[in-house]
């Protein structure tokens, strides 16, 4: 998967549906024309965030075309005791969607598939989840902490609210 302008030299497409690209970022000088056929690749250096090309037999760190507006970043997940009554656990998943930025824990019973609840993390596009756990409070209510980092700050927040309500039971900055 990825781009490149294998099928025909200087037509840049994705690979995997032939569609050309509706969005680009090289870097200075690119896309590089020569006799061959080359790929796309990613930055060069660490922190270069441009595009450049490769030709097709080299090992290269490479772009990818992902899917439209309901792209999930998914970062993990955890088991909670049976919340329903039917006799399996759930399934904790956290991600973030890429179109709002909105952190989210989506509850799925484990056997069927079924969303029991989806609760919301952090402030839209201020944070990205590191982690997630789930854990029972004092009155055995099961929690769940989501580690959220600030864009801008790069500081940590430990988010736990609890798993039935979405309710936020604790907020503690972590420097």
């Amino acid at each position: 998967m990825g781009g490149g302008d294998i099928a025909e030299q200087g037509v840049w497409q994705w690979l995997t549906t032939t569609e050309p690209f509706s969005y680009s970022s090289w870097g200075e000088g690119e896309p590089l024309i020569a006799n061959g056929q080359y790929i796309i690749m990613g930055g060069r250096n660490p922190g270069d965030t441009n595009w450049h090309v490769a030709k097709q037999e080299r090992a290269v760190p490479f772009i990818c075309e992902w899917g439209g507006a309901a792209y999930k970043d998914y970062v993990g997940s955890a088991f909670l005791d049976d919340m329903n009554a039917n006799g399996y656990p759930e399934i904790a998943t956290l991600y973030t969607d890429d179109v709002t930025g909105q952190v989210t824990v989506q509850i799925n019973d484990s056997n069927t598939s079924k969303v029991i609840s989806t609760i919301a993390f952090g402030t839209p596009k201020q944070s990205f989840p590191k982690s997630i756990a789930v854990m029972p409070n004092a009155a055995g209510i099961q929690d769940i902490a989501v580690l959220l980092i600030n864009y801008t700050t790069l500081k940590g927040t430990q988010e736990i609210r609890d798993a039935a309500t979405g309710k936020l039971v604790v907020s503690v900055p972590i420097n």
